[in-house]
This record gives structure tokens, C-alpha cells and sequence, in this order.
């Protein structure tokens, strides 16, 4: 009796399993769309902050340049490289 009641809910049950599915995909989709976003703003904030490269690279603090063109490699290209 318990397992004809167990399969009378089965299809009610596989249902659940596949709404919960295709929401846990919404949220990998949702997720993924606003670390993309997220990653893409991040690099062109740092793009826009190291527009003047090359007038950091004729400033006599040679390890502020370093820095610059390191933050503009590791944050910058990236973004870019993604799109």
C-alpha cells in the first residue's frame, strides 16, 4: 500500500525534481551572466583608470609604472580578451 501510494505520487514527484532543475540552471545562467558583467565593468573601471599608460611610464617613479602596467595586464586585458 505504501508503495502504490509512493508511485501514485511519482510523476508529481519527477515533476518537482525537473522544476528544480531547470532552476537551479536559472541560476547558473543568472550567475554566470552577472559575474561576466561584473568582470567586464571591473576591467574597463581599470582600463578607464589606466587610460594615461604611457604617461606613467615617463614619470620618474619607475615602481609606479611597474604597478600600473601589471594592474593594466592582470585586470584590463582580460576583459577585453573575454569579449
Amino acid at each position: 500500500m505504501l508503495l502504490e501510494l509512493f508511485l501514485s505520487f511519482l510523476p508529481f514527484l519527477s515533476f518537482l525534481a525537473f522544476l528544480a532543475f531547470l532552476s537551479f540552471l536559472a541560476f547558473l545562467a543568472f550567475f554566470s551572466f552577472l559575474s561576466t558583467f561584473a568582470l567586464a565593468f571591473l576591467s574597463f573601471s581599470f582600463f578607464a583608470a589606466f587610460s594615461f599608460f604611457p604617461l606613467f611610464l615617463l614619470t620618474d617613479d619607475s615602481a609606479f609604472s611597474c604597478l600600473a602596467s601589471v594592474l593594466l595586464l592582470f585586470f584590463a586585458l582580460p576583459g577585453f580578451a573575454r569579449q
